[in-house]
């Protein structure tokens, strides 16, 4: 038989394991850490389409960003055309909105630590959020924040499973036992001593 197709020692088929092991859970992390990151990009083109709307009025939205920013949007812009302060309401509306932005910032740092529970209040906020465009019949938008959904859902998946304990068991080197028939064969292979008595071993001495 080959030594490619010997046997693993306990040893070694431990360290193969952990081998498999380690890979595995690299892999989760990726994926966990790549559905994280939407909440990052939830934020940032949430607040891109405050700054289009409230600086440069214009109509260009976003659709994965957040509706309930939008919402903000509008409302002050409809409360700029009423008031002369716009600076003040301008930087209420900002501030606001940056809220909620700052809220998904935070939870996708804690994803990022692959912390199922970020990944849980998160996915909830956000499918509240598609349910807005929903009632007002915007498809489009509604479409892309179920394909969010997913990849949050799936790194939420794989966050849990990095979280379960290892499936991998050390194995202790197997501790040496002693073989009585093995002893006693090499104890017939080794030369034979005679030990002579004190008294005889002193005659030869002097015979000699």
């Amino acid at each position: 038989m080959s030594d490619s197709n010997a046997a693993l020692s306990p040893e070694e088929s431990n360290d193969a394991g952990i081998s498999v092991e380690t890979d595995r859970r690299a892999s989760l992390r990726r994926v966990a850490e790549s559905g994280a990151s939407w909440f990052y990009w939830i934020a940032a083109l949430s607040l891109i389409n405050t700054a289009a709307a409230l600086l440069m009025k214009s109509d260009l939205v976003i659709i994965v960003g957040l509706a309930i920013t939008q919402i903000v949007d509008g409302i002050t812009l409809g409360i700029l055309e009423e008031v002369s302060s716009a600076p003040l309401i301008l930087a209420i509306g900002f501030a606001v909105n940056c809220a909620f932005a700052s809220g998904f910032v935070a939870l996708g740092w804690r994803a990022k630590k692959l912390e199922p529970w970020a990944f849980k209040l998160g996915f909830g906020i956000y499918a509240t959020d598609a349910a807005v465009f929903l009632l007002f019949g915007d498809w489009i938008s509604v479409g892309f924040h179920a394909f969010v959904l997913t990849r949050l859902w799936s790194g939420l998946k794989a966050a849990k499973a990095a979280a379960e304990p290892s499936r991998v068991s050390t194995v202790a080197p197997a501790a040496e036992t002693s073989d009585p028939r093995r002893e006693a064969i090499l104890a017939e292979r080794s030369p034979t001593r005679i030990h002579l008595p004190d008294d005889a071993s002193e005659q030869e001495h002097k015979a000699a």
